[in-house]
């Protein structure tokens, strides 16, 4: 997972446009905490700190990603619309592994405030 980490910012840099699910072999929904979101121009990427996502399928074939505060690419800076740093919310992100690793955020909904967070896998909720 650590490797994950370093190779991400390498796979959110790709592309540009806006983005729509069918363009991606695997589909993934999430819950997470906002940490940081892009500065400047269109683009980019936010930090959030997700939730496991046990249907995860990397690129070598091993399945689940643990939780962790990762970068999610924005095609589209419209999908981060009313979205705040500290804001719970339900991520929808797309993964196409060939000809080349890409990832893109389709959609960011902005959950209640007193939604709670599971991070570890013993259902250890955090806010």
């Amino acid at each position: 997972m650590v490797l994950c980490l370093f190779c991400l910012p390498a796979v959110v840099g790709c592309g540009g446009g806006k983005v729509d699910s069918t363009e991606y072999e695997h589909v993934y929904t999430v819950r997470g905490r906002v940490l940081q979101l892009p500065g400047g121009a269109a683009g980019g990427s936010f930090v959030a700190h997700h939730e496991p996502i046990p249907e995860y399928i990397s690129i070598s074939g091993d399945r689940g990603m643990q939780a962790m505060a990762m970068p999610f690419a924005v095609h589209d800076a419209a999908v981060l619309d009313g979205v705040a740093v500290g804001d719970i919310v339900e991520i929808v992100f797309g993964e196409t592994h060939r000809p080349k690793v890409r990832q893109g955020v389709i959609s960011v909904k902005v959950l209640p405030a007193d939604s709670k967070l599971t991070f570890e896998k013993e259902s250890a909720e955090l806010d």
